[in-house]
């Protein structure tokens, strides 16, 4: 998916849903790897596409970085590092921005495929396995169309990483 094609799907989503009738929540789709995830769309605030001369991959020097965003200094979390290597020459790093209830943070994926809108019916319980235990932010898995997702708890997730960067200033 081009980045205009995204960025015409993030200026549209979530519009006139009535989540109680309908039941749909819209997804921000993206890549991991070779793990397609989605996170609720509510909590994204801007996504920036960082090529390899971008401000935000130099900065980054470990996990928990921080770079500057629109003036200020935004905590950032590296998703990629800990993940099975993808075809890292196919996806272009974007820069998810997210509202948590903490504030705003950055966390950088492999690649953004798109908004997806799936009903409560459509995302199955993760299932029971020892395999999956230390992952209770895996809220479910989905079927969007032809492929799999694994719906995150993003404001789970980051709770992971201690979000005081200042130690990193």
């Amino acid at each position: 998916m081009q980045t205009s094609e995204i960025q015409s799907a993030f200026t549209g989503a979530g519009k006139g849903l009535d989540r109680s009738d309908q039941q749909i929540t819209d997804f921000l789709a993206f890549l991991l790897g070779e793990d397609a995830c989605c996170i609720d769309f509510e909590k994204v605030c801007d996504l920036i596409t960082c090529d390899a001369e971008s401000d935000v991959i130099a900065g980054l020097t470990q996990t928990k970085s921080l770079v500057d965003y629109q003036g200020i200094r935004l905590p950032v979390v590296d998703m990629r590092l800990g993940t099975a290597p993808g075809n890292e020459e196919a996806c272009t790093p974007i820069l998810v921005v997210l509202q948590l209830d903490a504030g705003l943070v950055g966390m950088i994926v492999d690649g953004v495929t798109g908004v997806c809108r799936l009903t409560a019916a459509q995302i199955s319980p993760v299932p029971d396995s020892p395999i999956l235990s230390g992952f209770d932010y895996f809220k479910g898995l989905a079927l969007d169309e032809d492929r799999m997702l694994i719906v995150v708890d993003v404001e789970h997730l980051m709770s992971y990483f201690n979000m005081d960067f200042a130690s990193l200033a």
